[in-house]
């Protein structure tokens, strides 16, 4: 059957009624609904689902696959085509997130995921130059893609045609993917089993360098083919119907996308277990390179980082002096100036030895609100609220980690049970606005006493703040570290730096 049969028989499903009971129907705007439910028809139908004409998912064929062409006056240097080409591993796929399912055009739809382990077998041909160098062949050929994840972009806008129903009309379809690691077997290369084998060794030494290389035509081609599906069903679709169709839709996305998938970015080096001057360099460029983050694989923005609400003194409210300080809405700047100078641990074992983390930021900014309640001196109340800023300058931290391992897909995942930050900094400057709201000179005084006796302040709230940076901390790693496997971080050890 073909692809647009296979997303048709889905429509057919949800519009008469014909899921299992098992299969849960979701409202428009369902985001999580919506994605559980897709990932659900991928477990427990592996083999195909007849009674809605759905094909088998272990096992999905596709023909005249052309993966690059030669553009003459442009960087691609190679054609590629798959005249057959069998997929398998999208049973294991898992949607995680879907956001823009609700009623209202125009919307941007968007949908993420990943699948574990992708295995493509088909008949190819190819002539040109790779890496600089001639390649020509024709034969079968063996493609293994680990940890795909992919994020899809679908505009569409509203369409009011004469029969009175509204139709969607898919604008652009823009899709990002990734890989962690990539085998190629191209058999019969330059028609020589010698050549053939000495090209496939190269080809897998090199594969991020090949991936880079093709990444812009593989991407455009499945823009358009995911684009061109969408388009042939909404066409025909009023907009109503195209909704129920659409959660499921995410499934045929997987298929196309599941061809295409790219690596962590090319700037973000992998090291050596345990290379601690590789890792500095690396983290390093990191942040210099990514200060908004890298959405595609959880790492957070480092440029703007929020901060949870912090009650920062809690005093009993008892005596004549007593203290209520509680941060809100706070925002950090500054992080994406860090300078990692050591790093340590980080090893095959990463329980092994101890972690350490240390680095410096010329400067750190903390912007929000503040709520302040107390009693100063036995005759002044203190009831105010209003905006805060704080300046932290020659922020420099050492970061103590203890780490254990949890496995599951059969893959190990670095988890942070504790996380012990030591900071010193040369200059806390702080203002509270409207401390006094009936006295703006009151305020001033306050804030001038605050920032000439820092030191004295820092003392006494430090358990404080070291907890509270802890969580910020915490925050900016601990989601990289839960979505990819801890092996896939470093190089392995047959790989070279």
């Amino acid at each position: 059957m073909s692809l647009t049969l296979f997303i048709c028989s889905l429509w057919m499903a949800l519009a008469l009624g014909q899921l299992p009971p098992e299969i849960e129907k979701c409202k428009a705007g369902d985001s999580v609904c919506i994605a559980e439910t897709v990932t659900r028809i991928l477990r427990l139908y592996p083999k195909g689902l007849p009674s809605i004409g759905l094909d088998a998912l272990d096992s999905i064929g596709f023909d005249n696959v052309i993966v690059s062409r030669v553009e003459p006056d442009g960087p691609s240097t190679l054609d590629l085509r798959f005249h057959n080409l069998t997929v398998r591993g999208f049973a294991d796929s898992t949607v995680a997130e879907t956001k823009g399912f609700d009623a209202d055009l125009p919307r941007t739809l968007e949908f993420s995921g990943w699948i574990p382990l992708l295995k493509l077998d088909g008949f190819y041909e190819m002539h040109g130059s790779l890496l600089t160098m001639p390649i020509q062949g024709m034969g079968q050929a063996q493609v293994e893609v680990k940890e795909c994840r992919f994020r899809c972009k679908v505009r569409a806008v509203e369409q009011l045609r004469e029969d009175g129903k509204r139709y969607a009309e898919i604008a652009k379809v823009k899709c990002l993917l990734e890989v962690q690691g990539m085998y190629l077997n191209f058999e019969n290369l330059f028609n020589n089993p010698d050549l053939s084998d000495a090209m496939n060794g190269v080809a897998n030494t090199k594969w991020l360098d090949i991936w880079h290389t093709l990444r812009k035509g593989i991407t455009s081609a499945v823009d358009q083919l995911v684009e061109s599906i969408l388009k042939r069903v909404a066409n025909n679709l009023p907009y109503d119907d195209f909704m129920r169709f659409l959660a499921y839709v995410v499934i045929s996305l997987q298929l196309y996308v599941g061809l295409l998938c790219q690596s962590l970015p090319a700037k973000v080096k992998k090291c050596h277990y345990g290379d601690g001057k590789c890792l500095v360099e690396s983290a390093n460029a990191l942040l210099r390179n990514y200060p908004k983050g890298i959405p595609e694989v959880n790492l957070k923005p480092f440029n703007v980082v929020p901060v949870r609400d912090w009650l920062l003194v809690n005093d009993s409210q008892v005596g004549g002096a007593w203290y209520f300080f509680e941060l809100l809405n706070q925002i950090n700047y500054g992080f994406e100036n860090t300078t990692i100078t050591e790093i340590r641990g980080f090893d095959r074992d990463p329980t092994s030895t101890k972690i350490e983390i240390h680095g410096k930021i010329p400067r750190l900014v903390y912007k929000g609100d503040y709520l302040a309640k107390g009693r100063m001196l036995w005759f002044v109340d203190i009831n105010s609220h209003g905006t805060s800023e704080s300046d932290f300058l020659n922020f420099r931290f050492d970061l103590t980690l203890k780490v254990r391992i949890e496995y599951r897909n059969n893959k190990r995942y670095l988890k942070i049970y504790e996380l012990v930050p030591n900071i010193r900094l040369d200059r806390w400057i702080m203002w509270l606005d409207n401390f006094f709201p009936d006295n703006y000179d009151l305020t001033i005084a306050i804030n001038n006493l605050f920032n000439r006796n820092w030191v004295e302040f820092w003392n006494e709230m430090e358990p404080s703040i070291l907890r509270l940076f802890e969580t910020v901390f915490l925050s900016m790693v601990e989601d990289l570290f839960e979505k990819v496997p801890y092996d896939d971080l470093f190089l392995a050890d047959e790989d070279s730096n």
